[in-house]
């Protein structure tokens, strides 16, 4: 119950605290935060002593390797936060982000617990997407100049009670996934599917309105992991012509909505708006039931479906689309690529080589970016001279800022841990003993939500309204008890 209460916290009140408004809005849902995952964590801790429930004893519990691994990143968390730059700033954060020893441990902590504690069924669903789709709802909204709420220090930058576009769009991502890989895995199997598929349509035109370009790694990873499971059979493969289906009507949508209200559009036209204007969305919906009809034909001419052949070929496919984008990045970068990422990453490649072998190891502490830099008399300076006064808080790319915060140490046992929980996934996923469609949405979600966080992660970073909700979709999704 503890676990679910908390869920629900996570999911109907988190997204929409606020204490003034936008300003300070980072330090206000931390601090609500911080009080509620406290306190859960005390009740779990009770439960568990007062019912005298040992954990190993449960049915079906095993440690297993993304157990360990969790295990292993929490002493690798408190390595780095023993050798710390400095302690004061590490324990909770810095002012604004909070990724500091303590909040890491809740998102391990969590990871745990859902993992091992809880068990999964229909109505944890219903828990979770009430709140984030009123949030996305309301996000629509906004960004064709309606406010139901009036909220101190709105501008256009702004979306719902979420925050700066950056935030929204991890945010939106982690839930995205989970509306997906169930409309993707239940198919026509329940009538609840009519009330995904409006909610799904709903978040896909707010990916295609919100504005960030991160709305494009998003979608692009999105579709290509879900494209890597669709392959496994033909009936799949059909879901799958289904999802792209829906995002060709979400860009008509889109555009119809440009038509009749574009002079309300508070924001940049990005890559997506473009797109959506163009009439790809047509074009995706036409492809797709041509593609569909093409199945159709070949099952009853009793045409084989030869996966180990597609499988090969999306390989090559993934693998020479990331070479493209990959070279075109690399000639293009300049310091004012990606919004002046190019100029942060270049200062945060040279904090990183300034570093000490040992601290190169270690990190500088958990959050220390911005004390590290500041301590730096070079580094500082080219901070001044690219941004003035402002503060530089992280590398705005997730490996790079770890590398620093939680050293060499930090990064691998990270990326172990996210390859456990894929592999783990993958495997549990290909198990034919499994029949819980609910399983198998959350074991796909799992592979989703990884990809798109660390897709996002290389142009953006931590902060609370991703990363706590990341964790504990792993841990739900990667969720062994069932009684």
């Amino acid at each position: 119950m503890v676990l679910r209460a908390y869920l629900f916290f996570m999911c109907m009140a988190l997204p929409f605290y606020m204490t003034d408004g936008y300003h300070g809005l980072g330090n206000a849902k931390f601090n609500i935060y911080r009080i509620i995952s406290i306190i859960a964590i005390v009740l779990i801790i009770i439960c568990l002593i007062i019912f005298r429930i040992n954990i190993l004893e449960l049915n079906s519990f095993k440690l297993r390797a993304v157990d360990y691994l969790i295990f292993v990143c929490t002493i690798s968390e408190i390595i780095t936060f023993i050798f710390a730059w400095d302690k004061a700033e590490s324990l909770w954060g810095t002012t604004g982000w909070r990724m500091g020893f303590l909040p890491s441990l809740f998102f391990l902590f969590f990871l745990f617990a859902y993992r091992n504690l809880i068990s999964i069924s229909e109505w944890d669903y219903l828990l979770m997407l009430p709140g984030p789709t009123i949030a996305i709802l309301l996000a629509v909204f906004n960004r064709f100049g309606i406010y139901p709420i009036e909220i101190s220090g709105q501008n256009a930058s702004f979306l719902s009670t979420i925050g700066n576009i950056n935030w929204y769009i991890g945010f939106l991502a982690v839930f995205l996934q989970l509306i997906v890989s169930s409309v993707f895995v239940f198919g026509y199997r329940t009538t609840g599917i009519y009330y995904l598929i409006p909610i799904e349509i709903l978040f896909l035109v707010s990916a295609l309105t919100q504005g960030s370009e991160s709305g494009v790694l998003m979608l692009c990873a999105t579709y290509v992991v879900l494209l890597r499971f669709a392959i496994h059979t033909r009936s799949s493969f059909r879901r799958f012509l289904f999802q792209i289906f829906l995002l060709g009507l979400s860009m008509e949508i889109v555009q119809l909505l440009m038509y009749r209200f574009g002079d309300y559009y508070n924001y940049e036209v990005s890559m997506l708006m473009s797109v959506s204007q163009k009439g790809m969305g047509i074009i995706l919906m036409a492809a797709s039931i041509l593609v569909y009809v093409i199945t159709i034909i070949c099952e009853k001419r009793d045409s084989v479906w030869k996966n180990y052949i597609y499988r090969y070929l999306y390989y090559i496919f993934v693998c020479a689309a990331i070479a493209v984008i990959f070279v075109l990045a690399i000639r293009n970068f300049d310091d004012s690529w990606g919004n002046g990422r190019g100029i942060i990453w270049k200062i945060s490649a040279r904090a990183y080589s300034e570093l000490s072998d040992f601290r190169k190891i270690v990190g500088v502490g958990q959050d220390g970016f911005t004390s590290y830099c500041k301590s730096v008399p070079d580094i500082n300076g080219q901070i001044q001279i690219a941004f003035g006064n402002s503060r530089l808080t992280n590398a705005h790319c997730l490996p790079l800022t770890t590398i620093i915060n939680k050293g060499l140490l930090g990064l691998i046992t990270y990326i172990l841990l996210f390859a456990a929980i894929i592999r783990e996934a993958w495997k549990k996923y290909k198990d034919t003993d499994i029949n819980s469609y609910v399983q198998r949405a959350l074991l796909i979600n799992i592979s989703l939500l990884t990809f798109i966080y660390i897709g996002i992660g290389t142009v953006s970073f931590d902060h609370i309204l991703i990363t706590p909700y990341v964790f504990i979709g792993m841990g739900l999704c990667t969720n062994r008890l069932k009684s």
